[in-house]
């Protein structure tokens, strides 16, 4: 009997702790996965550049100080559902030297996920979190089918670490036709 009477306890004190810990769990969440919609993969960068370039048409090259890079975008259009290429190059050694690369598609002006672009394997062993050759990053992936618009625009986000810093650069990228 006295068996049966502490497995019953521990039933009820489970009933009780257990409601408990998942609450606790749900309110740290925000901590750990943002639930306002926003990346929960991204951390607050130290320096957020917006680009007034339109990555989908144009080669777009940025300058941040001793920062000196172009971004190319392959195919033109920004064509969804067909592999996309995104080069990251320089002339300096800015390139080589930064880590931690993200980047990924967004919609700029309505909300359609969060779309990332891969670190090409290179078979290099230059880098664990991106091909690098020839002073530049190359990353690969797709946009999903706009049905709603097909003139929608895009934010390509560009992060990566520098010198103890977090960078990232947001350029527009257009998916119409001219």
């Amino acid at each position: 009997m006295k068996v049966l009477g502490r497995q019953m306890a521990l039933k009820q004190l489970c009933y009780i702790v257990l409601p408990l810990v998942v609450l606790l769990l749900v309110l740290l969440a925000d901590k750990w996965l943002p639930l306002d919609g926003s990346s929960a993969f991204v951390a607050e960068p130290d320096h957020v550049i917006s680009v007034d370039c339109d990555i989908g048409h144009n080669a777009c090259p940025i300058r941040l100080g001793d920062i000196k890079m172009t971004l190319s975008l392959t195919p033109d259009g920004l064509p969804a559902l067909i592999p996309l290429r995104l080069a990251v190059s320089d002339s300096s050694i800015a390139v080589q030297e930064a880590e931690s690369w993200l980047v990924w598609f967004e919609g700029r002006d309505m909300e359609m996920g969060v779309h990332q672009l891969l670190p090409e394997p290179s078979g290099l062993p230059v880098s664990k979190d991106a091909s690098r050759s020839n002073n530049a990053v190359v990353f690969s992936g797709i946009i999903p089918i706009c049905s709603v618009d097909s003139a929608m625009t895009w934010l390509l986000n560009v992060q990566f670490v520098w010198r103890a810093k977090l960078y990232r650069f947001m350029l527009p990228a257009s998916a119409r036709t001219h």
